[in-house]
């Protein structure tokens, strides 16, 4: 019988883990400059990479909290910090890339050069230069900078530069929507899956109301119940009740089932077997529990708080 259990408990970890091949997980450290630019506000301009880049479905963002305790850990400095050091910082925060940025003066203009490095092979994937002559305007720019990151990184089609239409009258020109603007323009009270992409609607749709996922299913986000044997959303504000529930990004409400994963932020309740959160802000209730970063407690046979003064605790275990 105990054999059972522990095949079983290995059999759900295995499905558990199998699901992060689902994403790109990026960090993205602040723009650094050279010599002191006052008329440009960096943080502003890091800040704002990390939103656009998480309005695309299949990119994780590292909190910029946890890349200031792995610094701080490392005693790194922002100032002089070389390629070297920031791929450190993407492997221990658990990234597949890093992207960094500089910021360089020139004359009255501003010019910033983003690269996207690969954490395992130390290669660039993608690098661009963009400029203005103040921070609004390179704003402006780091929105085209973040959609050619995220099409380079998930293999998207790169569209072709649109063709100037001589005719002043035209009103009927193509746009190209992401992945977050398509699914933020459509929405359904109820929706029911076979087996994704058998599903009604599709997996762009946001759903006010209820899900039900036969076998299983996949919503952009999910304002209310979804249940069945395989739930997977982007987003959830309310309940996932099934065997496997998976968020990506955030989960707001309460999870139960046997594996609950949160490949982001989780705030409320997981109860079940396994559960496993990147950051979980509230309870863990299971066998085996497991957070990056925990903001409560865990309450199982294992609790695992990598970021923990004890990472692995028996019974009881309480992070903040």
């Amino acid at each position: 019988m105990r054999l059972k259990i522990l095949a079983l408990i290995i059999l759900l970890f295995s499905i558990s883990f199998s699901q992060t091949n689902d994403y790109v997980k990026v960090a993205v450290l602040d723009i650094s400059a050279k010599i002191e630019i006052k008329d440009i506000d960096r943080n502003f301009l890091t800040e704002r990479l990390q939103i656009e880049l998480l309005k695309y479905r299949g990119l994780k963002v590292v909190e910029r909290l946890e890349l200031k305790r792995i610094m701080d850990e490392q005693k790194i400095q922002l100032s002089g910090l070389s390629e070297k050091d920031a791929i450190k910082i993407g492997g221990i925060s658990g990234a597949n890339k890093i992207i960094i940025g500089s910021l360089t003066e020139v004359e009255d203009s501003y010019f910033l050069i983003i690269k996207v490095i690969d954490t395992s092979t130390s290669e660039i994937d993608f690098i661009d230069q963009v400029s203005g002559e103040n921070t609004i305007e390179l704003s402006k720019q780091i929105n085209i900078v973040a959609s050619k990151i995220a099409k380079a990184l998930l293999k998207l089609p790169i569209e072709k530069p649109a063709k100037i239409n001589e005719e002043k009258n035209t009103e009927k020109e193509e746009k190209s929507y992401s992945s977050s603007e398509i699914s933020e323009k459509f929405w359904m009270p109820l929706a029911i899956s076979f087996v994704k992409p058998f599903q009604l609607p599709g997996e762009d749709y946001n759903i006010y109301g209820g899900a039900i996922s036969l076998v299983s299913g996949k919503y952009n986000k999910v304002f209310g119940l979804h249940t069945g044997i395989i739930n997977i959303n982007e987003n959830i504000y309310g309940a996932h009740i099934g065997i496997i529930n998976t968020t990506y990004q955030s989960s707001f409400g309460i999870k139960i089932g046997i594996v609950n994963n949160a490949y982001g932020i989780a705030f409320g309740p997981q109860i079940g077997v396994v559960n496993k959160a990147d950051t979980i802000t509230g309870i863990q209730l299971g066998i085996v529990n497991i957070a990056e970063k925990m903001m409560g407690i865990q309450v199982g046979v294992v609790n695992i708080n990598r970021s923990g003064a004890i990472p692995y605790m028996f019974g009881i275990n309480i992070g903040f």
